[in-house]
C-alpha cells in the first residue's frame, strides 16, 4: 500500500472517538493490574516478615533432616 493509503488509515483511527475509548479503558486495565500486583506483593511481604517475627514458629535448619546434617 502506498504512503499515502496508510497515512489516511492512521488518520481514520486517530480521530476515531472509539481509539479514545480503547486507550483509556487499557490505561484502566493496566492501572488495576499493576495495582493487585502491588497489593499481592505487599500481602506476601507481610507474610514473609511475619514468619521472621516468629521464630519459634517456623522450621529450624537445625531440625534433624533439614538444612546441614547434624555433626555426630
Amino acid at each position: 500500500m502506498p504512503d499515502s493509503a496508510l497515512g489516511a488509515i492512521k488518520d481514520d483511527v486517530v480521530k476515531n472517538p472509539a481509539t479514545d475509548r480503547l486507550k483509556d479503558e487499557l490505561q484502566n486495565y493496566v492501572r488495576a493490574r499493576a495495582e493487585h500486583a502491588v497489593t499481592q506483593l505487599g500481602h506476601r511481604l507481610g507474610d514473609s516478615v511475619s514468619k521472621l517475627a516468629e521464630p519459634g514458629e517456623g522450621r529450624s535448619p537445625q531440625e534433624p533432616g533439614q538444612g546441614r546434617p547434624s555433626p555426630r
